[in-house]
């Protein structure tokens, strides 16, 4: 059974920030502590590190170092032995400091104060508003004169329009309007404009719908590709001592390990769940067979890195066909960087 990638922790251990000081205690304890079988590796220019001495390492460092230097011997594994060259991309992390709370405004308002002033105001009019020397709201009503027995004489008759008894001929009635006329074509625009809308929002939500299910599923094929490029680079061990070949195992590995971790991610935020049986069902049973072969006749390195090519080359095709497929903003940038670490595979593999 070919053996697995590494897991747990040894992807964020690979950027982990280790400071200068514990480089250097770790640097020295690593010289000191590690075994003589195992110093072959500690000079950092290896090549390829199998998972179990990468394991071997980091307990030896862990049970070596003093307490405070324990929590970076992993990452130092890692960065120093496994993989050198990601030294220079570990950065010291940084803080967010929030910005200050804005200073609250004070009320200027003085609307109580102007209404208070309106109302002496009116109150003072109305004191010396007076017709006789007394105040208006005070005068007593006139007594109205009799009407002539027999007669009503209303309190505030109306003048007579000059124009009253022409009415008729200046101001005609206008006739009624039949029922329902003007009101069909109203209708029948109305109905037309909520069928064109009912058309365009059915047309934009299938479309949505589709565009996600295809990305959905074109993204569970990349990660089934994924998985089937990581078994065949693990059939490399103990089969091949070409440092080239090594360390192409070694990129690929790491580097698809990496993508897939972040592929299932984006799967689980969009409720996808994908168990190990799907992610398997791309296993070529022809491959198993080729590279049996290769190492009874032993030529094992071509044959092995010619289905590594084809294989990154159909997990390439895989990566353009879910971006086609419009997965989402997200998903799309995912993608376009799954393509371009699988195009520096690709031209590292023809570099054999």
């Amino acid at each position: 059974m070919s053996p697995r990638p590494p897991q747990g922790s040894a992807g964020a251990d690979h950027y982990a920030y280790i400071p200068a000081g514990a480089q250097q205690a770790l640097a020295k304890q690593m010289q000191q502590a590690v075994p003589a079988h195992l110093k072959q590796y500690v000079s950092g220019n290896a090549g390829y590190v199998p998972p179990r001495v990468q394991q071997e390492l980091t307990s030896y460092m862990q049970k070596a170092a003093p307490a405070h230097l324990q929590e970076y011997a992993s990452a130092y594994v890692q960065q120093n032995v496994v993989d050198p060259s990601v030294r220079s991309m570990a950065s010291r992390p940084t803080s967010v400091t929030p910005p200050p709370p804005a200073a609250n405004r004070r009320n200027l308002s003085h609307s109580s104060a102007v209404g208070g002033e309106q109302a002496d105001a009116t109150t003072y009019l109305n004191l010396f508003n007076t017709e006789g020397g007394r105040p208006t709201s005070e005068q007593s009503p006139q007594p109205t004169q009799p009407a002539p027995s027999g007669q009503y004489i209303p309190e505030n008759p109306a003048p007579a329009s000059p124009t009253a008894h022409y009415d008729f001929i200046l101001n005609p009635a206008k006739p009624p309007k039949a029922p329902g006329s003007g009101s069909i074509g109203k209708r029948l625009a109305v109905v037309a404009g909520v069928g064109v809308v009912l058309l365009i929002a059915i047309i934009l939500v299938g479309s949505l719908l589709g565009g996600k299910s295809g990305g959905i599923t074109g993204i569970i094929t990349v990660a089934q590709e994924q998985t089937e490029v990581m078994r065949v680079a693990g059939q490399a061990a103990g089969h091949t001592n070409t440092p080239r070949v090594r360390n192409l195992v070694t990129n690929t590995t790491l580097t698809l390990t990496s993508s897939q971790q972040q592929l299932l991610a984006y799967l689980k935020q969009n409720h996808q769940k994908v168990d190990d049986k799907v992610l398997a069902l791309k296993h070529s049973t022809q491959t198993d067979s080729s590279l049996s072969n290769a190492v009874a006749t032993n030529t094992f390195d071509p044959v092995f890195v010619g289905i590594l090519q084809n294989d990154l080359a159909n997990y390439a095709q895989a990566v353009r066909t879910a971006y086609k497929a419009s997965p989402g903003p997200k998903g799309k940038a995912l993608l376009q960087k799954e393509y371009d670490s699988a195009q520096l595979l690709i031209q590292q593999s023809k570099e054999q």
